[in-house]
């Protein structure tokens, strides 16, 4: 089961995708007469009394939202019974149903369906901070106006009418439930009945997911046609000690039968049915991120990277709250939570929470967000600040660019140059807008510059190396298999771009399933030359086979990162898309040099101390030649006899998996 947008013309997800599962039914033989589905992903356990003890937490955005469940016997139906929960009273529960031709099916064959909307008292608190109230609560709606009736309200759908592509693997009717209210309300599900009036055929049981604390849950690989699964785990994961779930219907059992999680064999036991699937787990740092998100703003701030994403997985990119991720080593994350929620926003209308960016100044942290205007529909920037990364953040309380003269305001991106002044980029279509930011990091200082870089569509980021500064944009749609990402260079943070090349694409991969690799931030790591560009792509998983513009993909994206190289003449290298990403760590060494200098025909070095390494430093000195003068070891300061008036290079590594890597800036010396 998998919510999506009642626009939306084809119906791709099935029950494989782990958010809904089958978890009982009354059955003879091979028969059942009673079937409950339960959410299985991304639950968030509740305080008190919900049978299922785990729930489903959507939050209703500008468009009506639905999820849906195939194998159901239609014609058979006696009453549908959905368990759900509302933090106030404005949201609705209704069912639709269709066919396997995709024709909607009318109330009239819906047999016996039967509304109960008794409320339920509160059973404390669903979430942490949140109250919520459980009760029976569904509709019906008819064929001929699609309109959703319940409590007196009248709730209009959007094109519900409309014949949906049901994929033949979809297998029988397909029930659809929908929820629709006032922006930003909470709906919570925990189950629903399906009574027979008669006995009708069990569905064959699959493994519908793979979960575990250190398994990447959306990416794992179910092929149901070979019986073979492939489970991403966190690179570095001792894989002997892992125990996962394995979610499939209450009817069956399965269990790792021969060989290790490694490579191995799950047997699926249903009755006299008996089922071999293989499974392999793999380290695979790519998605970095544990669930659907998009547009990253990867960031350094300390010894610690963090990630600033849009969370996606939605409908229509109504997103309506920004979350942080932290790592200290590029391979291991942690969600931080929310830290700006739109509903906290003043002048935002509550939805389009995208692409963010952030800066720090003087140990304030100003984070810039594109989201819908209430006052104009118009997308706008804004600003918030915070004590910290990882939030909470509060808006300035009006936006930074309202829309109104000009659209395609979204997809900020901070730059803050050498001598500490910041500049913002953004835009979409077909320009690239610029401005200096003031002092205070919430306002402008001077007009906007605009600038049309060759196939500019939106995702606009800036870096500097060496003295050039490097303009990096998306081209063509997020939702296509094309979306890239070109750049260009420049001798000023405010242009013009010269030279628009493409850098990275789904045509330069490892894996023929990615795809729409675009919208990215680079880093640079602390006190070195070495570059990481992380962007999103097509969920693989679900998505990998997608051609031509896709909705569906393009609401499902996944966040990597993968390593960005230069020529030597300062050019970016074609960038490799990988399917593992970064499965090494790679911690922010904190070494770099004090002291460098040459002085009366010596060069005397001074490194900062670094207890974090645990491996031994080399302190290497070059000449013009790229010839070795001299090699420091564990020497944390030095000197050695120079030509005055000539070239020297030092270098700072340290030994690892057979070669030297840098640990420090390199410096240059002489003329």
């Amino acid at each position: 089961m998998k919510f999506k947008n009642f626009i939306s013309t084809a119906v791709v997800f099935t029950l494989s995708c782990g958010l809904y599962t089958n978890v009982s039914f009354a059955a003879s033989g091979n028969k059942i007469t009673e079937k409950t589905y339960s959410f299985v992903a991304d639950t968030i356990k509740s305080d008190g009394g919900a049978n299922s003890g785990e729930v489903q937490e959507w939050v209703i955005t500008s468009t009506p939202q639905y999820f849906y469940i195939d194998t159901v016997e239609i014609g058979a139906i006696e009453s549908i019974t959905i368990r759900s929960g509302y933090d106030n009273n404005s949201a609705v529960t209704s069912v639709y149903t269709y066919d396997n031709s995709g024709n909607l099916v009318t109330e009239e064959q819906l047999k016996g369906f039967c509304t109960d909307d008794t409320r339920l008292d509160l059973i404390g608190s669903i979430s942490d901070t949140k109250k919520g109230q459980w009760g029976y609560r569904a509709g019906v709606i008819s064929a001929e106006n699609i309109n959703i009736t319940e409590g007196g309200n009248l709730y209009e759908l959007n094109n519900t009418s409309q014949k949906l592509t049901v994929n033949d693997n979809m297998g029988k009717k397909a029930i659809i439930v929908g929820i629709a209210g006032d922006i930003g309300t909470k709906a919570y599900f925990d189950k629903i009945t399906i009574k027979y009036s008669r006995p009708v055929d069990a569905p064959t049981p699959f493994i519908e997911a793979i979960r575990g604390d250190v398994i990447k849950d959306n990416a794992v690989e179910i092929d149901k046609n070979n019986k073979s699964i492939i489970v991403p785990v966190i690179p570095g994961t001792d894989i002997s000690k892992l125990n996962p779930e394995i979610v499939i219907d209450d009817c069956a059992s399965a269990s790792l039968t021969d060989g290790t999680w490694a490579n191995g064999t799950i047997t699926v036991e249903c009755g006299d049915d008996v089922q071999k699937w293989s499974v392999q787990c793999v380290d695979r740092g790519n998605p970095v991120l544990n669930g659907f998100y998009a547009d990253p703003n990867i960031a350094v701030f300390g010894d610690t990277y963090y990630i600033y994403p849009t969370t996606d997985g939605g409908t229509s990119w109504d997103s309506t709250y920004f979350k942080a991720f932290s790592s200290k080593d590029l391979v291991n994350w942690k969600d931080e939570g929310i830290i700006l929620d739109l509903k906290n926003v003043s002048w935002s209308g509550g939805v389009n929470a995208w692409a963010p960016t952030i800066a720090e100044k003087n140990g304030k942290y100003y984070f810039y967000y594109s989201s819908k205007n209430k006052d104009n529909n118009e997308k706008s920037l804004g600003v918030a600040v915070s004590d910290s990364p990882t939030g909470p953040f509060v808006d300035k309380g009006e936006p930074l660019t309202d829309g109104t003269n000009l659209r395609g305001q979204i997809d900020p991106a901070v730059f803050t140059d050498d001598d500490g002044q910041s500049y913002l980029y953004w835009g979409n279509g077909s320009t690239m807008y610029a401005a200096k930011l003031a002092d205070d990091m919430i306002s402008f200082d001077g007009d906007w510059v605009s600038m049309n870089p060759p196939h500019f569509r939106e995702g606009s980021f800036v870096i500097k190396r060496n003295g050039i500064y490097y303009f990096m944009w998306a081209a063509n749609d997020t939702r296509e298999p094309e979306y890239e990402v070109w750049y260009g260079t420049s001798t000023s943070p405010l242009g013009p771009i010269n030279c628009a090349t493409r850098i990275l694409t789904c045509e330069n991969t490892d894996d023929e399933r990615i795809k729409s690799t675009g919208h990215h931030s680079v880093i640079n790591i602390p006190n070195t030359d070495e570059w990481y560009i992380c962007y999103h792509r097509f969920n693989i998983s679900h998505y990998g086979d997608a051609e031509g513009k896709n909705t569906e993909a393009g609401n499902h994206r996944e966040v990597c990162i993968d390593k960005m190289e230069f020529n030597s003449d300062g050019s970016i290298k074609p960038i490799t898309a990988t399917l593992n990403g970064i499965t090494e760590k790679i911690k922010i060494s904190p070494t770099h040099f004090e002291k460098c200098e040459i002085n009366n025909g010596q060069l005397e070095f001074k490194l900062k101390a670094n207890d974090t390494l645990n491996a031994d430093i080399y302190t290497a000195i070059y000449d013009c030649d790229n010839v070795l003068v001299k090699v420091f070891k564990n020497e944390y300061q030095g000197s050695v006899s120079v030509t005055d008036g000539e070239q020297y290079t030092v270098k700072a590594m340290i030994w690892e998996k057979g070669g030297m890597k840098p640990i420090a800036d390199t410096v240059i010396y002489g003329e």
